[in-house]
């Protein structure tokens, strides 16, 4: 609902940073314990926003983070669903299972980004566990050796510089035979 209000707002004339404001007002409404934001407030970055700022970019890239009842969620939006950080998400999604190194999943979606993306995704991360803390075990970073366990909960996402730049996240849980997306409540 957050991430929602926030391109609303954006849709009708709100700044980045106003449309950041807007999805934390919704998200406090909403019972949110905590909330955690980037926007892309400059052209290629996502940023938390500091006071006012009437810049506008687009496409409006906004990813949240939220402490609802005690748990973690994360969503986002500025993905057309065709770019190379949807492709890199994608990847990451089809080849998740038990078993499988946390390690590998960031190189799957590192082969999908164009060589000019990879410093800008691996300095936002893909993500990793995810549940009574926002950042929990395994990252999902080249070389983490930490096995994906059944039942496991990822946040996952990539941000890729472009034109447009892209965010593309996901939410999933690590099921018997592979991810399983968890729809937003």
């Amino acid at each position: 609902q957050a991430v929602a209000a926030g391109a609303r707002a954006f849709a009708d004339g709100a700044s980045n940073a106003a449309a950041l404001g807007e999805a934390q007002r919704v998200a406090r409404l909403q019972g949110a314990r905590d909330f955690r934001g980037l926007v892309n407030s400059a052209p290629n970055a996502l940023r938390p926003y500091e006071g006012l700022n009437s810049a506008r970019h687009d496409p409006l890239m906004l990813w949240v983070a939220v402490d609802q009842h005690g748990y973690w969620a994360t969503a986002a939006t500025g993905s057309s669903g065709e770019g190379p950080a949807s492709r890199a998400l994608r990847a990451m999604i089809a080849a998740a299972h038990p078993g499988m190194g946390a390690g590998e999943l960031a190189e799957l979606a590192l082969a999908e980004l164009p060589e000019a993306a990879r410093p800008m995704a691996l300095s936002y991360g893909f993500g990793g566990g995810i549940g009574l803390n926002l950042d929990e075990r395994p990252a999902i970073a080249p070389g983490e050796a930490v096995t994906l366990g059944r039942d496991m909960v990822l946040s996952l996402q990539v941000f890729a510089e472009g034109d447009p730049p892209e965010i593309a996240t996901a939410m999933v849980r690590i099921g018997p035979s592979g991810a399983e997306y968890l729809a937003p409540g």
